[in-house]
């Protein structure tokens, strides 16, 4: 009867003293993952959680108004894309309605040319219709053309900067195109109040644009 006993008791014994000695190792062990909470900062650490750097450019033109008047713009934007998402690139516009008379100073017409570096965030690309929000700030060139009676072009030229937040609704035509359609809306500061109110040149905008690259 004693052996019995001491046959069913010394396994169960022994295996106690093991669990508590290897719960004993896993409480003084050092953690070795990381318990931080994960931040969007740490995704796009260079050297870690970059999974993919590549790169697009294209056309864009868009629709608006200038001191009133229907007017269009044509320019093009190109970056580098990281991890399919984060966007760093430019973006160069230019009026390309040249009939568009200075408010006040009617013998003028307007030009402008803006450019400037842009920022954004693609939600959901790997979907075929998905949205990127993009912002672009920068600095530009307003000027107020005459045509004197000699022919001789006289321009007025005056510097200016922006800030032109915008929605880009995009469609994957193909793995290396992508098409879509864009709302922005133009600020514009540091006019010559002689020529055009600021708020005269500010406004919203729709547009389509074109992207080719490795996205």
């Amino acid at each position: 009867m004693r052996k019995a006993v001491v046959s069913i008791v010394a396994p169960i014994l022994l295996a106690s003293f093991a669990s508590v000695a290897s719960a004993e190792r896993l409480a003084v062990a050092p953690s070795t993952s990381n318990d931080r909470p994960e931040t969007l900062t740490d995704m796009y650490k260079i050297g870690s959680g970059v999974n993919k750097v590549g790169g697009y450019g294209g056309p864009l033109v868009r629709w608006g108004k200038i001191a009133g008047r229907d007017a269009a713009f044509a320019g093009g934007r190109g970056g580098v894309i990281i991890n399919h998402q984060l966007i760093f690139g430019g973006t160069g516009m230019s009026l390309a309605t040249d009939s568009i008379p200075a408010p006040k100073d009617s013998e003028r017409n307007i030009g402008l040319n803006l450019g400037g570096l842009t920022v954004g965030y693609t939600f959901f690309p790997q979907e075929v219709l998905h949205a990127t929000a993009l912002a672009t700030s920068g600095w530009g060139n307003l000027t107020y053309n005459r045509e004197d009676e000699d022919g001789e072009n006289n321009t007025i030229s005056d510097s200016v900067n922006f800030v032109e937040p915008e929605v880009l609704f995009e469609a994957n035509v193909t793995k290396w195109f992508h098409a879509g359609l864009s709302l922005s809306y133009r600020h514009l500061a540091g006019v010559d109040k002689n020529k055009v109110t600021e708020s005269a040149m500010r406004g919203f905008t729709a547009g389509m644009a074109f992207n080719f690259g490795n996205f």
